[in-house]
């Protein structure tokens, strides 16, 4: 909207849009003269690729300019909502429990019939007690292979759940005699 209370402003005074995109390249350039009551449209949109960020909108009227940051993302689509429950807060390698995976869209509906692919990776940490500093306590001699395994693939149901067992014995090396 372009209001100058004091002074009238001229008939079809050329109003000047301009948005640039967060590299500070001219994306779009509109220039208008057709105003109804002091009030401008300018429509515009980006192109699918286009990068997001903070974009700006520069709008000049002679030689003055007003400036606006527009913040412009890329929407993805079709995005889950996953529940995994491990049924507790830990899982060692000799615990057999079943795993509770839930799969909904994020409007709410659940993901059915959906393919799922569970994988874990292992890695090697250090095995640190208060009190034992001077000790190592780490098996230097069993290799943990940290690459991904697989513990799940299938479908969810019609609810968009799935229930497995999480074994990772199947992922640990064994010992050489």
């Amino acid at each position: 909207m372009l209001q100058q209370p004091r002074i009238p402003l001229p008939k079809n005074i050329p109003v000047t849009f301009e948005l640039t995109d967060p590299q500070g390249r001219l994306a779009q350039r509109i220039v208008s003269t057709n105003g109804v009551d002091g009030m401008y449209a300018f429509h515009c949109a980006t192109p699918p690729d286009a990068p997001t960020g903070v974009w700006n909108a520069r709008v000049a009227v002679g030689g003055t300019s007003f400036y606006h940051s527009v913040r412009i993302e890329t929407v993805k689509p079709n995005r889950i909502k996953i529940l995994l429950d491990l049924g507790g807060e830990r899982i060692s390698a000799d615990s057999k429990k079943k795993v509770q995976l839930q799969a909904n869209w994020l409007h709410g509906a659940p993901a059915k019939d959906l393919a799922a692919k569970v994988t874990v990776s292992l890695t090697r940490t250090s095995a640190d007690f208060k009190g034992f500093g001077d000790y190592a306590f780490d098996d230097l001699a069993n290799d943990l292979n940290a690459e991904e395994s697989p513990v799940f693939e299938g479908r969810l149901d019609a609810n968009g759940h799935a229930t497995f067992p999480f074994d990772l014995n199947c992922m640990t090396t064994p010992l050489l005699p």
